[in-house]
Parts: C-alpha cells; structure tokens; sequence
C-alpha cells in the first residue's frame, strides 16, 4: 500500500474501526473504495460570490479556483466554486441567484407533494426524497483514489461579499443571512483576535445577532493640527525635541492657535499661516446627521445636527447627540465666526502662495499620516478616530441561509481573515502569473516585500471587499511603511459613536424606514447651505448668514417686518421636508401630523431616532421617581 493511501486510512481509521474489526481480509482496491467512500461522506462543496474591479476571464476564475481548492480541499475537505461579477452586476446576479435557489426549491417540494398524492391513489409506489442521490464518481491519480466533491447547482449560493447598511438590511429582511453565532463560539472563535470586539457586538445587539463577518480595517480616522517645527522653535514652544505647552493646542481655534497663526501673519513671509486639507468646516465636536448612498452614518455637513461634549459616552443614559436645526446651535455659529474671521485676516493665504511652507496645518487621516508630516511638523492628534454605524455594515462576507453547510462555509471565512497567503490569494491572485513579490526600500530605510502586478494582469480586486486588510501585502505603487502596525495602532485608540449602530431603518429586519424622498430633500438643501456659508469670507458675512437682514422701507429708510435675507435657521423651518424629519410626534398612522399622500411613506427621522435610542436604553424619561 504507497503512502498516499496510507494517509488517507489514518485519516478515516476512527470511522471505520468498529466495522473492519471481523471482517475478511480485504483487497487494497476494496479497502481503498470503503475509505473512498467514508471520507467522502464529510467532503462539501461550496459557493463564494465576490466582487471584482474588472470582469474576470474564464481561464483566471479557473486558474484562481484551482489555486483556492488546493488549499480548501486540504485544510476543510470543501470545494469551491468562485462567482466574480463587477460592481455594477454584483447585487442582480446575486438576487437572481437567490431566486433560482427558490424557485427549485419550491419546485422540488411540488414535485414531492405531487409524488405523495401520487402514492395515495396507488399509482407511484416510490417514496419520496427531499435530496437527489448522486453515485459517488471517483478520480484515480497515482493509482489512488481521490476524494468525492459533490456537483452543486450553478445557482448555490454558500459564502457572499455584502457590502452597505441598506444592503445587508434587504437580505436580512429576505431572509438570506444566517446567524453565525455559534460557530463565532466554537470553531470560528478566533475571529475575535483578528476583529475589533465592538464590530461584532454592537451588531449582535442591534440585529439580535450576527450575520456578517466584517473584513478587519482601520476604524475611523485622526484630526490633526500640524505645527511646523521651526515656527515653533522660533516663538519658544519648542526647544532640541521639546514640544512646550503642546496641551495648549486643542482645536484649530483656540486661543494659542490664533496668537501663532497671528505671530506668523505679521513676521513671515515665506511661511503661509493656515493651510487646511479637510474640504470642511473645521469645528471639532459637531455631529452632523449625514448619510452614505446606502443610509448609513456620515458625518458630512447636515442642516440636522449639533455640538457635543466629547467627554459623553455611548450607552450612557440620556447621553445621545442632540438632532436640531444646527444653525440654532450657539456654539456651532461661534465657532464659524472664528474661522470667517481667519479668512477675514488672511491666514488661508492665496495661490501665490502655494509653494509657500504652511506653519499650521489641518488634516485628517489615518495614524500613517506621520510618515508624511512627522519629520517637519508636530502632530497634536485634537481628536481621536470614532467607530460610527457606516463601520458596522461597510465590508464584510456572509453565508447564506440555504448553504450547505454553514460551518464549513464559516471555516473558509475565518481562513480569509487569519491567513495571509490564502488572504493575498483572493485579492492579487497567483505568484508569478499575476503578480511577482519584489523588495522595496520605503521612507524608514526598511525593506518590505511589495506586490508588483505582471505586466498581462487581468485580476484585480479590492483590497476592502476581499477580507481583512490587515493581512494584505502593499502595491509597489503604494507609499511603503509599516502600515498595518499603524492601523492596529489606530483600532486600539478609537472611541464609539453616541449612535453607534442607528442608521435609516429600524426593526429586526430594518423594515421600518426614515422617508427617503424627503432625507434626499434634505441632503440637497444641506448641501445649498454647506456652500452659502463655506463662501463667507468675512465675519460680517457670516453673521449675515446666520442672522439675516431685514428690508428697508424705501420711504422711511427704516427696517420692515419682513427679511430680506431670512436667517439661516428660518430658512431651514421653512422647508416642508423639515417638519417630515423634526417632528417627534409623527408615525405614518397619524394622518394629523403628516400627510403619507403628498410626502410618501416613512417615518419621521426623530421618530424613528427617539425610538432606536429607547430601545437601546439611553433615552430615559425623566420620571421623578
């Protein structure tokens, strides 16, 4: 007996010790079908669907396939048959599949009930099967016999990529996700290493469980004030690599702030006093409630919002971001003022200026930005990373409930977020024919092995829609350092959102909804009001903006009673969106407050916002008791 078939009786001696225990000797041939057989019966074959950049080629998706199952067929006994579809494809192709998955199976269950009655009225005498048999076909290699993988409908669907909050609700709410959390208890409990504890948690209280897999990343993003070493040294906040007073700078208008980017305004010349890189209204501590295409949380610009106290904590009771008319915010319009009033003094300078150093920067980014800025800036990180909602639902690969087999399926998504060659497998391909490892030497003077696509690649997939970016490989095209040290850095550092889990929609399968007719109203003026006040220059200017102004009368030259330019937060009240999203009264059976003809279904936002923060058990009425 060659060595190949030793191994595979040691594999299967457990199974069949009670049953050749008696019995005759048996031929090799036959000793090697009975093990053929008993192996076979735990051997699955799996589904994986997955999104690609570009259309992938027939002879790459076989050539990756077969790469994958020497690996799976070794470690799990499981085939797989991978499915790529671009991004414009990728969700039809998957709901088709699902219907096909459907559609057979209510075929099947006919065809049995049909048989039944068949039966009854003695005309079949059959009895009837919910699964086909299918005669196992064996494969000699070396004169041994290789292990059975069952044929699977091209519509199966086991593994999938799911991606956005509006999306993972939909197939929640159809009935297509299974929960994992058995098997995140058992054999997939290593996850829990590779994951931040908060991605899985905060989704198992808020969904009753989990049913995604999110692929590991860099939660959130720094806010840094970038203080130009020299600068520094010369008006003594710093001397040799001591950084004096650095508590002092904590927000872009503070008063140490303002007294250098003045210093620097009046005296040098050859320096730009402020440069910010955020595109934003830079105040600190404002939440905005934005959100993404796929109703998740944003924290882009909002005509709903408000300032907060960082030092709240999420969960706490009645400790939660207030959602009001953000112009009615005294704060938020203190703050613009301070930044019109840096315009007004010229801090921004011109584009004469733009090979001009800055002595006070502006940015945000991840914990690598230092590679950047570090050498010739101090860094004051003025605000830390935050985990918000769009975290939870952005990247991550499921299975379905009509797998297989969801343990095994588990098995080959836990594979992809702890090993890095399977990991590096799924994004870049095969060694050699897609790509090539080369040494690259980055800023740091270290050499780190890079990938270097060939120049006929025709694989290409995304880094974050492939598993957990932490085990992947940098591009040779890619500035090289020791980025994921940087990003573990950052996932031990962030803080969690106040609505940490709250999106647009509400209910165990995200069937209740904040009217989106409305919300796309909402965005449109949000963004008209975002430009208005980003276009003020002088603090005159913005107080216009926030205050209005009111008409003259022509013949006495005194003030009217009515605005010529109306108040930004009236402006805001006067919009019939507004009421849809403020009233915290309005559900879609009171007809009274809001009219389902003439706005459309959905809930109001602060309805559906008081109703998620109850439930979460921060809002509490204030009872007296």
């Amino acid at each position: 007996m060659n060595k190949r078939l030793l191994c595979l009786l040691l594999s299967v001696i457990m199974l069949l010790s009670v049953g050749l225990v008696g019995c005759k000797q048996k031929t090799d041939e036959e000793l090697n079908q009975e093990i053929t057989k008993k192996a076979s019966e735990s051997t699955v074959t799996l589904s994986m669907y997955l999104m690609c950049e570009k259309e992938v080629t027939d002879d790459q998706k076989e050539a990756i396939e077969t790469a994958v199952n020497r690996i799976t067929k070794s470690k799990f006994k499981a085939a797989i048959e991978l499915h790529y579809f671009t991004a414009d494809q990728y969700y039809a192709a998957l709901k088709e599949a699902f219907q096909k998955t459907d559609d057979a199976k209510l075929a099947r269950e006919e065809a049995a009930a049909a048989l039944r009655e068949a039966i009854k009225r003695g005309e079949a005498t059959a009895a009837p099967t919910d699964t086909a048999e299918t005669e196992a076909q064996t494969v000699v290699v070396d004169g041994v016999t290789e292990l059975f993988y069952p044929a699977i409908d091209e519509h199966q669907v086991d593994i999938f990529y799911l991606g956005g909050y509006d999306n993972f609700f939909d197939f929640l709410a159809d009935g297509r996700l299974a929960m994992l959390d058995d098997e995140l208890s058992g054999e997939s409990k290593q996850l829990k290493s590779y994951i931040p504890a908060e991605l899985l948690s905060v989704s198992k209280e808020i969904n009753g469980g989990v049913y995604g897999i999110p692929n590991n990343h860099a939660i959130g993003e720094y806010t840094y004030l970038l203080l130009n070493k020299e600068i520094l040294s010369k008006y003594n906040y710093r001397a040799g690599d001591n950084f004096y007073k650095s508590d002092l700078f904590t927000s872009l208008t503070c008063d140490e702030v303002a007294e250098l980017l003045s210093l620097v305004k009046r005296n040098e010349n050859g320096y730009v006093p402020l440069n910010s890189m955020t595109g934003e209204l830079d105040v600190l501590n404002v939440k905005y409630f934005g959100y993404n295409a796929d109703a998740s949380s944003t924290n882009a610009f909002s005509i709903l919002g408000s300032t907060y106290d960082p030092m709240l904590t999420y969960k706490a009771k009645n400790q939660y971001y207030v959602a009001k008319n953000i112009f009615t915010d005294e704060g938020f319009k203190e703050e613009a003022l301070k930044l019109a009033a840096y315009k007004e003094a010229g801090y921004y300078g011109t584009e004469a200026d733009a090979n001009k150093p800055f002595a006070v920067g502006y940015v945000k980014g991840g914990a690598e930005l230092v590679e950047k800025y570090g050498d010739q800036y101090e860094m004051v990180a003025v605000q830390g990373p935050i985990m918000t909602t769009a975290d939870l639902y952005s990247d991550m690969f499921c299975v379905s409930t009509s797998s297989s087999s969801v343990s095994r399926s588990m098995k080959i998504i836990t594979y992809l977020n702890t090993n890095a060659d399977f990991r590096n497998l799924i994004l870049y391909g095969i060694e050699d024919e897609n790509y090539k490892l080369v040494e690259k030497t980055g800023a740091d003077g270290e050499t780190y092995t890079v990938v270097r696509p060939t120049e006929d690649n025709t694989y290409f997939m995304s880094k974050a829609k492939t598993g957990n970016e932490m085990l992947t490989l940098p591009l040779e095209s890619d500035p090289v350092y020791n980025l994921h040290d940087y990003e573990k850095q950052q996932n031990r550092s962030f803080s969690l959102a106040l609505d940490l889990g709250f999106g647009l929609r509400m209910g165990s399968k995200g069937e209740k909804s904040v009217n989106r007719a409305m919300w796309e109203k909402v965005n449109a003026f949000s963004k008209t009001m975002f430009d208005e006040m980003m276009a003020c220059d002088t603090t005159a200017e913005m107080t216009l903006f926030f205050e209005g102004r009111y008409a003259v009368d022509p013949n006495t030259g005194l003030p009217t009673d009515e605005y010529e330019i109306v108040p930004a937060a009236q402006r805001v009240g006067l919009l019939e969106e507004w009421f849809v999203l403020s009233s915290l009264d309005y559900s879609p059976e009171n007809t009274l407050m809001y009219n389902p003809e003439k706005f459309g279904e959905g809930y109001g936002f602060h309805n559906l916002y008081r109703a998620w923060l109850t439930q979460m058990g921060i809002y509490q009425e204030d009872t007296g008791a």
